[in-house]
C-alpha cells in the first residue's frame, strides 16, 4: 500500500511539473468570468427594459389630472393607480429575470466544469503510461520490488486526486457566485460538485487504459472518441432517431435508439449526466422533450461505479502481460 501511495504522491508531482492543471484552472476561470459577465449584462439590459414605459406612453403631469373631455376626477385619479400596477409588474419581471439569470450561471458553470474536467482528465491520463513507456523510465520503476497492478492504481489515486482539487476550486467558485446572487448557501451546488466528481473519474480510468494499449496522442484520440460515443446517449444519435419516428421510419427509429441507448452502456456519461442534472434539483432552461435524458436511477450509479472497476481492472490486467 505504501508503494501504491508513492506512485500516487509522484503522479500529483508529475501533473504540477506539467502544468496542465494550472492552464486547465486558469483557462476554467476566464470562461467562468465571460459567463457570469455575459448573463449580468443580459440581466441589467432586460430589467432596463422592463421598468422603461411603453412607447407612446406620455409622462402624467399636473394638467393630465384636470378632467377633459367629460372624463370625471374619479377616471382621472385612476392613474396613479395604473402606475402603480406597471411598477409593480416591473419589479415582478426583475425578480423573474433575476431568477432565470442566477440559473443560467448554475447551469452554465456545471457545463464548464464537467467538460473542462473531462478534458483535463483525458490529457492527464493519456500521458500517465505512455510516454514513461516510451522514454524507458517506466522499465526502471517496473524492475523494484513493485507489483504493475500497484502503478496502475497507484496513478488513478493520484490523476483522481488532482481532478479532486480542480472541481473542489470550481465549485468553490461557483458557491461564492451564486451564494451572492441568492444570499443562501446553494447546497444544490455543494451536491453537484460532489456528483461532478463522476465524469473526470470516468476518463481519467479510459485514459489510464489507452495509454496501457497505445501512444500518448492515439490514447488522447481514442479518448475524445469516447466521449463522442458517450454523448449520443442523449444526443445527435438520439435526436434522429426521435426524429425519423416522428416521420414513420419506425424500424429505422428503433435501430438509431437502439444504438443511441447502447452508447450509454460504452461510455456512461449520460447516465453520469443525468445525476448530476438530479443532484442540482433545478429545472432545465430548456423545454423537456422526447431527447431530454430521463431523471437518474440508483442502478445507472451502480453501473457506473462498475463500469469504472471493469475498466481499471483491465488495464492493470493487460498492463501487467504487456511488454515495456
Amino acid at each position: 500500500m505504501n508503494e501504491t501511495l508513492e506512485i500516487a504522491r509522484l503522479t500529483i508531482l508529475e501533473a504540477r511539473r506539467r502544468r496542465t492543471f494550472l492552464a486547465g484552472v486558469i483557462l476554467s476561470l476566464i470562461f467562468f468570468g465571460g459567463m457570469v459577465t455575459m448573463i449580468t449584462l443580459v440581466e441589467r439590459a432586460s430589467n432596463r427594459e422592463a421598468e422603461a414605459p411603453a412607447p407612446g406612453a406620455e409622462e402624467p403631469s399636473v394638467e393630465s389630472n384636470a378632467p377633459r373631455d367629460g372624463s370625471t376626477v374619479e377616471e382621472n385619479a385612476q392613474s396613479p393607480d395604473r402606475e402603480r400596477e406597471s411598477r409593480r409588474r416591473g419589479r415582478r419581471g426583475n425578480r423573474m429575470t433575476g431568477q432565470f439569470a442566477t440559473q443560467g450561471i448554475q447551469m452554465g458553470g456545471l457545463w464548464i466544469m464537467r467538460t473542462f474536467a473531462a478534458l483535463i482528465a483525458m490529457i492527464l491520463a493519456c500521458g500517465s503510461i505512455a510516454p514513461e513507456k516510451e522514454s524507458g523510465t517506466l522499465y526502471t520503476l517496473v524492475t523494484k520490488p513493485i507489483r504493475r497492478s500497484q502503478i496502475i492504481l497507484g496513478k488513478w489515486l493520484g490523476l483522481n486526486a488532482v481532478m479532486g482539487v480542480y472541481v473542489l476550486i470550481l465549485g468553490v467558485v461557483l458557491c461564492a457566485i451564486i451564494g451572492v446572487r441568492t444570499g443562501e448557501i446553494p447546497w444544490a451546488i455543494m451536491r453537484t460538485t460532489g456528483v461532478s466528481l463522476l465524469m473526470p473519474t470516468l476518463f481519467v480510468t479510459l485514459g489510464i487504459l489507452f495509454s496501457v494499449v497505445a501512444s500518448t496522442w492515439i490514447a488522447v484520440g481514442l479518448s475524445m472518441f469516447s466521449w463522442g460515443v458517450g454523448a449520443q446517449h442523449y444526443g445527435v444519435l438520439r435526436a434522429i432517431g426521435v426524429g425519423m419516428k416522428q416521420m414513420g421510419y419506425e424500424a429505422a427509429a428503433v435501430i438509431i435508439n437502439g444504438t443511441a441507448e447502447l452508447s450509454g452502456y460504452i461510455v456512461p456519461t449520460g447516465k453520469i449526466g443525468s445525476w448530476i442534472s438530479r443532484a442540482t434539483g433545478a429545472q432545465s432552461l430548456l423545454i423537456p422533450g422526447p431527447v431530454s435524458p430521463p431523471t437518474a436511477t440508483w442502478w445507472d450509479l451502480l453501473y457506473v461505479f462498475v463500469y469504472l472497476v471493469v475498466v481499471l481492472g483491465a488495464s492493470a490486467f493487460v498492463f501487467q502481460r504487456r511488454d515495456l
